[in-house]
């Protein structure tokens, strides 16, 4: 039997910035040709990306300078954009879709997944360890999920938010932090 090296797992992405890389092993890229990384993307080992598409449309966006922990998995059908300088930490889920549960006759996995959602993480936000992201969300400009959080909802720019499901904490206003 003869040994085949594993693809890079940058291989076939839509694009590759400088610099950029993801840690080996990847548990996986799927579809890659949907997926884009902006220049000095980092995707530590064991990340899984999907992007479930169409040929020829990117899903998944990672921009410039963006670092991505251990274990992340994002999802991406209608799209994932993710800016420049976002900081995820280790275990971060982040998907803008999940199995609809129209008919309960039918189990979960054999149900279609939702559509028509996107999730937006703006410039320089932090996604604290363990936290999810799911549904129609914006995260906005340097605002924080703390660790082990549940987002389902927009997050304001220079917010803090904490638990699950997620509120509000403290908050950027008029030159200084202000709780909830």
């Amino acid at each position: 039997m003869r040994w085949r090296r594993a693809p890079e797992p940058t291989a076939g992405l839509a694009r590759c910035g400088r610099n950029s890389r993801i840690e080996a092993p990847a548990l996986g890229v799927i579809n890659p040709w949907a997926i884009a990384l902006g220049d000095d993307v980092e995707i530590r080992s064991h990340a899984f990306l999907e992007a479930i598409g169409r040929p020829g449309s990117v899903l998944l966006e990672i921009g410039d300078g963006t670092y991505i922990g251990f274990m992340a998995r994002i999802t991406a059908v209608g799209g994932v954009s993710i800016g420049r300088s976002v900081l995820i930490a280790d275990r971060v889920y982040i998907s803008d879709t999940g199995h609809a549960y129209e008919d309960p006759d039918v189990p979960i996995k054999d149900q279609p997944l939702r559509t028509g959602r996107r999730v937006r993480i703006d410039d320089g936000a932090w996604l604290g360890v363990g936290c999810v992201v799911v549904g129609n969300v914006h995260i906005g400009q340097n605002a924080v999920v703390a660790a082990g959080s549940v987002v389902r909802g927009d997050v304001e720019a220079r917010t803090v938010v904490a638990g699950d499901p997620a509120r509000v904490v403290r908050r950027y206003v008029d030159g200084g932090w202000r709780s909830g």
